[in-house]
Formats: C-alpha cells, structure tokens, sequence
C-alpha cells in the first residue's frame, strides 16, 4: 500500500508482515513494515504494530479525505514507550485547491537510542484514494 507524490520521487510504502486474529488477545491489530523516502532521504521500520480500529477510523477518514480535499486523517502505530510512536502518517489538504500533503515520521529504537526520519512531500490524489481504498479492503477482511 503505498502513497507517492506527484513527481513520483517521494512515497511512503506499508506492508502487512502480520494480522492478529479477531479472536486473539489484541486480536485485530496488525503489524506493518514502514518505508518512507522524499527528496533521497529515507526511513525504514520492518515492525509497526497499529491498532485495529485505528486503522480503521484512519481509511474511513482518508477516504473522506480523499473526495472532499478539506481536512486531514492521521494515523499512529500503537505507542510502546511514552510518546514514541514508531509510525505517524498525516495526510492533509494543502490550500483550497485541493493539493495533499504527507507528512511522514518513522521511528525504531537500536540497542542504544531512538532514530528518527521526518518527510513531507505533495501527495498525489490518485494513490492517496488507491491507498485508502487498500486500507478498507484490509480492515473488511480483518473482520470491521
């Protein structure tokens, strides 16, 4: 599932590595590799978990998004250490004219500290409804 820009150089890219079981504990969260790039500056994290509703409310917002170009829809990994999400996807109208923009931020913790990448880039409408759309497919099958 992936968003790109207009120039087709910027994208951040989601990969399902795994889906809990609607009957497991934490059943229906779902885990997600993370690779963002723009400008040839790029971020990478192999093991996001988010949150099942979350993931749900964040495609029936970006899907909303999507038609009206007014607002924003906001997506965030479950938060493991005190305001440390790994994963915070923003997708947000721009101006009136109905630009988008991503607004990236991928963190994963080392043995030794938080690395951290921040990217922004003009989202091309098109893959942002293609990845919304991605994104209600995988919350249906999911059980929502």
């Amino acid at each position: 599932m992936k968003i790109i820009s207009q120039d087709r150089r910027s994208w951040v890219d989601l990969s399902v590595v795994e889906v809990r079981p609607n009957d497991a504990p934490d059943g229906g969260d779902v885990c997600v590799g993370a690779v963002a790039q723009a400008a040839g500056f790029s971020g990478e994290n192999p093991a996001v978990w988010i949150d099942g509703e979350e993931l749900r409310r964040f495609a029936a917002e970006l899907l909303a998004l999507a038609q009206t170009r007014c607002g924003s829809a906001k997506l965030r990994g479950m938060n493991y250490q005190a305001d440390r999400h790994e994963l915070e996807l923003e997708i947000s109208a721009a101006d009136e004219a109905g630009h988008l923009t991503a607004h990236v931020l991928l963190r994963r913790h080392n043995t030794v500290q938080w690395l951290e990448a921040r990217l922004e880039f003009e989202a091309d409408p098109t893959a942002v409804s293609q990845f919304a759309s991605e994104l209600q497919a995988l919350g249906e099958r999911m059980g929502a």
